[in-house]
């Protein structure tokens, strides 16, 4: 069944067209040898006993609607339309596709390429450490002979009426007309923040004196020296300064 205004196709037992919203008047007229093939009865005939036949009306088509990017030409394949720059210039942004170029509140930075050096590097400041030079001297012992002379023992020495002293060591010759004195009498040395003496086989021996106590040094072994001690060798004597 066929609506009466529209023409559209009406759903079995419907009152209303679903497509215009016209009543439905009666059922669909019967066929006959002479009527015309799809004649509805005209509206407000109630029954669809009336011999006069109505055509829906044509109702016209709108325009298709094309986009901005292309326009309809009937000579050839779609251009551009005259007024898409204007229509483009006009045109806001589109948040999704726009790039983002500033930032508020921050300071904009230039792309242009600068000539001349690279500016220097950034260095960290952090606790100096002292140089070389600023390091200060190790302090050294101090040995003085009964004559006032000062030796310093920043290496080893070997004392003697005629020392012989290896690579590295000092040799220190002392005057002896009593010949108490060996030739190379003992060696002394200042190891681990200590004074150590040793007797290289002297003929009077060696020994270390400090207030009451005296201590006779066994050839070839080492023997610490306390300061303000008092180191005998033969007839002849030396002080430890600290």
């Amino acid at each position: 069944m066929l609506c009466g205004l529209c023409g559209a196709q009406l759903a079995p037992d419907s009152r209303f067209c679903g497509n215009c919203g016209a009543p439905v008047v009666g059922p669909p007229p019967v066929p006959t040898a002479g009527s015309a093939v799809g004649a509805v009865p005209a509206v407000g005939m109630i029954g669809g006993n009336s011999s006069q036949t109505w055509a829906p009306p044509s109702v016209p088509l709108p325009p298709p609607v094309l986009p901005d990017a292309t326009w309809a030409d009937s000579d050839g394949p779609p251009t551009s339309p005259p007024d898409l720059p204007a229509r483009q210039a006009n045109r806001p942004p589109s948040p999704i596709t726009g790039l983002i170029t500033s930032v508020p509140g921050m300071p904009q930075r230039s792309h242009e390429t600068t000539t001349g050096p690279p500016p220097p590097p950034i260095i960290a400041s952090g606790p100096q450490l002292p140089s070389a030079a600023a390091s200060p001297t190790p302090a050294y012992p101090r040995l003085e002979l009964d004559t006032g002379e000062l030796i310093p023992l920043d290496r080893p020495i070997v004392i003697g009426r005629d020392p012989s002293a290896a690579p590295g060591e000092r040799a220190v010759r002392v005057a002896d007309q009593t010949r108490s004195v060996s030739k190379s009498h003992m060696r002394v040395a200042f190891l681990d923040g200590r004074v150590m003496v040793t007797d290289l086989h002297s003929t009077n021996g060696v020994a270390i004196a400090m207030g009451d106590m005296r201590t006779v040094c066994v050839p070839g072994v080492p023997a610490a020296a306390p300061g303000n001690s008092v180191i005998t060798f033969g007839k002849r004597e030396l002080r430890v300064h600290d």
